[in-house]
């Protein structure tokens, strides 16, 4: 991580150990960024479909929100695993 950012993350009092859990998923936060990119042409086009899968996943955003730890979690779980 850049010294630069990670001062500003110390100034705002985040600990360390958050600060390196930033710091690990930065790649992944890299390739996702890449990805989206790359697919942003492919994107704007199903634009109408995403719009529509929007409306119809609000009714289950609750149970989404609910279970998103839990799936954390578990991922967490079997990254410590070697899975």
């Amino acid at each position: 991580m850049n010294w630069l950012i990670e001062s500003a993350l110390k100034m705002a009092r985040m600990s360390d150990a958050e600060i390196d859990d930033i710091s690990a998923k930065l790649p992944a936060f890299g390739r996702l960024a890449a990805a989206l990119k790359k697919s942003e042409p492919t994107l704007s086009q199903a634009a109408p479909l995403i719009d529509q899968l929007f409306t119809e996943l609000k009714q289950e955003w609750p149970d989404i929100v609910a279970v998103t730890p839990t799936v954390e979690e578990l991922i967490e779980f079997a990254n410590s695993k070697g899975v």
